[in-house]
């Protein structure tokens, strides 16, 4: 008898743990509306460091109104409503989130009760605005290009084209190092900012991210696969280094001719990474030509080796930028022998050569080349 009481008892506890469980459990709504939407279907996704999970999936209803629910977490999380296999990011931080906008305009949508998602909408502004102004300077760089402007010319709007690009760099590090919302962090630092150009500030970031977030899982997961990353690149063979010899290949010019690296002995010489269809490396030309001018009298040259693959696109970029100097590629774009040769494994890059062959500085960009050699030149 008192078995059957005691089992009844025990049963009664696992009902009411059950119904308190349940109780406490909160969930989520985003309520939506996008004028003049299609009626269609929309998935919410949770983005997590290394994997996407299908929360909810419901179709919009004819008016363009939707509501997507799952279940509302302790820290606040990264979601993008995929709409029209466009991802729109909504960091849920609310149990109830309202956001409007329109159809042809999905990038902009005002929310309510969602105070990170507000934030990154205004970031968002900020960027384009940022963004816009370095457009413009584009524009103004292809027409120079176009009308054979001239090279000083040019090189005033490359300089106001780097800084306003640093500007924009800038704009993002100080929002995400500034920004209360981990998913914030994570979601503009993934998007805007580069791991190989930004790598010290991710180190950086990585290392500060558990403590400014404490007991947030993202930010743990975020700081892990940051620093992951980081001991991969690090493991990775690095290239020729500074203070060593530079190693010897040949390749032909676009007349075919055969050249070697050894073919310019007893000069300074840069090694120049670079490629047609990269914008950077378009801008970096322009440096170029301003500082093989004020030096080819000087036991200075430059040996460019392209990673095209079309020879009608790369004469074409060396006739359109005014490039002088020697010019080789084997028109193998990233299996070039001379960028395996290097470790290249991004463009614009460079190796500054002395004149007993070793190596003396690497990745000397913008107005720092002319800089050293001012200084290291007689």
């Amino acid at each position: 008898m008192r078995m059957i009481k005691n089992f009844i008892l025990y049963v009664l506890l696992l009902s009411l743990s059950a119904s308190g469980c349940k109780e406490n459990k909160k969930n989520f709504e985003i309520e939506g509306i996008f004028t003049g939407m299609p009626q269609q279907q929309l998935i919410l996704e949770k983005r997590g460091v290394s994997d996407v999970i299908a929360v909810d999936t419901v179709t919009s209803r004819p008016d363009g109104s939707f509501s997507l629910r799952g279940a509302y977490e302790a820290s606040p999380a990264l979601y993008t409503i995929s709409i029209n296999n466009m991802p729109v990011p909504v960091i849920v931080d609310h149990e109830k989130i309202k956001i409007k906008g329109h159809w042809n305009d999905l990038e902009h949508f005002t929310v309510a009760n969602s105070s990170a998602t507000a934030s990154l909408q205004k970031f968002t502004l900020g960027y384009e605005a940022l963004s816009n102004d370095l457009n413009a300077l584009k524009i103004v760089m292809d027409s120079l290009v176009e009308h054979n402007g001239s090279d000083s010319i040019k090189l005033e709007v490359q300089r106001k084209g780097d800084a306003q690009q640093q500007k924009i760099a800038d704009y993002v590090k100080n929002y995400a190092d500034t920004s209360e919302s981990m998913p914030l962090v994570f979601y503009i630092t993934s998007i805007y900012l580069d791991p190989i150009d930004d790598a010290e500030y991710f180190r950086k970031l990585a290392a500060g991210l558990p403590e400014r977030f404490q007991h947030q899982e993202l930010a743990v997961d975020f700081s892990n696969l940051l620093q992951n990353k980081q001991h991969v690149e690090a493991a990775k063979p690095q290239g020729p280094q500074v203070g060593f010899p530079a190693p010897d290949f040949t390749l032909n010019t676009p007349e075919g001719k055969s050249v070697s690296l050894s073919d310019f002995k007893e000069q300074y010489v840069l090694v120049d990474f670079w490629a047609s269809w990269c914008p950077p490396c378009r801008g970096e030309n322009i440096y170029l030509v301003s500082t093989y001018n004020q030096f080819k009298d000087r036991n200075f040259t430059i040996l460019s080796v392209s990673l095209d693959m079309d020879k009608d696109d790369w004469m074409k970029a060396i006739e359109e930028d005014r490039l002088s100097w020697t010019q080789v590629s084997d028109l193998k774009k990233w299996q070039s022998a001379a960028a395996a040769l290097y470790r290249i494994r991004s463009i614009p890059a460079n190796f500054l050569i002395d004149p007993q062959g070793n190596i003396i500085a690497r990745n000397l960009l913008g107005d720092q080349l002319s800089e050293y050699l001012e200084e290291k030149l007689p």
